[in-house]
């Protein structure tokens, strides 16, 4: 078994589940099958050889990154890279002998959270309080007590940074669960406000459009610290550090990217079918006038603006369908795992709200719009589609069920799912 179903499996692994082993094989399965165990991407959208080494840019810094368990597999994370480009040590909050090593490093004085707390120190503060501190290091820090290679790296560093990696509330939620493990109150380092906001997250844009100015993934976070730190002069960090690192993400950009295209395309043979005259936009949606929601949307706000009373036929046949479609996603296979949806676009924050997503009026109004634009066109001015509880259903599975079956979840996501249907 890969390294990484293997760290899986120990954090996932619950007595009380007595198929839990069959939802690690299933998990084992999906990425030997369709990811690539070191990037984490789809094996056609694999980025690996395309990543550099930049573990010599700063020889003072000991990098260490805590991955929540939610984010372990995931292949948008960037905090793999920590450990991939800046050689650092990669642990997983929950696993037994991480957890051993956390309480070791949180026990040195060299060790700051890059976490924005209340009280945390500037990198300026955190250096010299470092410096004042000395080269002492804690007694329960020691070679014998850290994986093979470390201990020496870890002598040579002037400071340790903890990275954690997660969603904001998932690494609140590590924060506040490693300061119970540490015999001292946490010592934090802050990035400088004015540089964050400066910044645009070229990987959040790739996830969604718009949305990566005055954000920044987990490893920009550390290529911004190592900006501050080369403009100080602290720690031995390169000049170039910030800009060799943030070059560095490309590949993963560039991958995500590509997978997401890979993704739609893998839904657009259907949406072809359903619509030959459109093109097929890159998030499984219609390009040339929006996604079929908002077109329908703007044709309902456009009837409403001239005044009339009664609602048009189209409309009447439209709502039909919507509350009809509602009904047969009551029923209709669960994609497992599923967050993101080729249908109507919509990026869900968990995948246990996929079932929810299903039966809403978005998505059922999209599955529907589909339907209607295939059935005009089939029909040549006829009579519209048969309104049956068994046609809803059929074109539930044709224009939802199989399109959702063609896209891949995520295996954290999946595990998350699998653990729940086992604790129902």
């Amino acid at each position: 078994m890969p390294r990484s179903m293997f760290i899986w499996a120990q954090l996932h692994r619950k007595s009380a589940m007595a198929n839990n082993s069959s939802s690690i094989q299933i998990l084992h399965w999906k990425e030997s099958a369709s990811r690539c165990r070191y990037c984490w991407l789809s094996k056609a959208a694999c980025c690996c050889s395309s990543f550099p080494d930049l573990s010599a840019i700063c020889p003072g810094i000991r990098w260490v990154l805590l991955c929540h368990p939610q984010e372990f597999l995931r292949s948008t994370s960037s905090g793999k890279l920590v450990s991939w480009v800046l050689g650092g040590e990669f642990l997983v909050y929950g696993l037994p002998s991480h957890q051993r090593r956390l309480v070791n490093l949180l026990d040195d004085p060299k060790t700051r959270v890059l976490f924005p707390t209340e009280d945390a120190e500037v990198v300026a503060d955190a250096a010299a309080s470092i410096a004042l501190a000395g080269p002492e290091v804690a007694p329960s820090v020691g070679i014998s007590s850290t994986p093979a290679g470390v201990g020496v790296a870890e002598a040579e560093a002037e400071v340790t940074l903890l990275v954690v990696d997660g969603s904001w509330k998932q690494a609140e939620t590590m924060l506040k669960a490693i300061s119970a493990l540490a015999s001292k109150p946490l010592r934090c380092l802050q990035l400088d406000d004015a540089a964050v906001r400066r910044h645009e997250s070229p990987l959040i844009n790739a996830l969604r459009a718009g949305a990566g100015r005055d954000r920044i993934s987990t490893f920009e976070a550390c290529a911004l610290l190592l900006e501050e730190a080369s403009r100080l002069g602290v720690w031995g960090v390169r000049r170039s550090a910030c800009r060799d690192s943030l070059e560095a993400l490309q590949p993963l950009v560039d991958g995500v990217i590509l997978e997401q295209q890979l993704t739609a395309a893998a839904a657009a043979p259907a949406a072809v079918a359903a619509a030959p005259k459109a093109a097929v936009a890159p998030d499984g949606g219609f390009a040339g006038g929006g996604a079929p929601q908002q077109r329908a949307v703007r044709k309902s706000r456009s009837r409403s603006g001239t005044g009339a009373t009664a609602a048009a036929p189209e409309d009447e046949e439209m709502e039909w369908w919507i509350l009809a479609l509602q009904h047969a996603a009551a029923s209709a296979p669960l994609p497992l795992g599923l967050r993101a949806c080729c249908v109507c676009g919509a990026r869900l924050s968990t995948a246990l709200r996929m079932r929810e997503h299903l039966a809403g009026r978005q998505h059922c109004l999209a599955v529907a719009e589909r339907h209607l634009a295939q059935c005009r066109r089939s029909a040549g001015g006829q009579p519209g589609p048969e309104r049956s509880e068994a046609a809803a259903e059929a074109t539930f599975l044709v224009h939802s069920t199989e399109l959702l079956a063609r896209c891949t979840a995520e295996p954290p996501d999946v595990a998350l799912a699998i653990l729940c249907l086992h604790a129902e």
